[in-house]
């Protein structure tokens, strides 16, 4: 094996220990479920895009050192980006579509300049990846599959915020 696949596989590995962990580690708050089931489409496609990324990887090592760190540096970019975002959200946060009892507009951290941050982070995160392992197909994954599925669910979320909130 050479450098760079261990280099790229003890990289990938820490961004997606870091990833599991930290979210397990959040608690859901209470409140109804509006929609699981985007949720569930948007996380088979990042975890599928992964895998993809990775398999292609496997079968086609192409070490382009400059893309593996961009990938490296957008996936950790990602990754301060999605925990400033969930600690902005505080008790908001929630990997559901949920109607949760007090719910705020949140006007701090990221949200002051960005209107979804956290999912953003989760793209470039995704993205990421992808460079990382300089994949083309998840790259045709990640743009034709995730991101439409990401719009579905950001529409869906406006939609509710736009009834929960309008009458405030």
């Amino acid at each position: 094996m050479d450098k760079a696949f261990i280099l790229t596989m003890v990289l990938f590995t820490v961004l997606f220990i870091e990833k599991v962990i930290y979210t397990v580690s959040l608690k859901e708050p209470e409140g109804k479920i509006l929609d699981k089931f985007i949720v569930q489409l948007t996380l088979s496609s990042y975890v599928l895009t992964v895998f993809v990324a990775f398999g292609e990887y496997v079968i086609r090592p192409n070490n382009s050192y400059l893309l593996m760190t961009a990938g490296f540096m957008m996936a950790m970019g990602g990754v301060i980006l999605r925990r400033m975002s969930i600690r902005a959200l505080g008790p908001n946060w929630s990997m559901y579509l949920r109607d949760i009892k007090n719910q705020q507009i949140i006007k701090t951290g990221p949200y002051q300049y960005l209107r979804h941050p956290y999912y953003l982070a989760v793209s470039l995160e995704l993205l990421g990846v992808v460079l990382l392992f300089n994949s083309r197909i998840a790259f045709i994954l990640f743009c034709f599959v995730h991101v439409p599925l990401l719009i579905k669910r950001i529409s869906m979320e406006k939609i509710f915020h736009n009834m929960k909130f309008v009458n405030r």
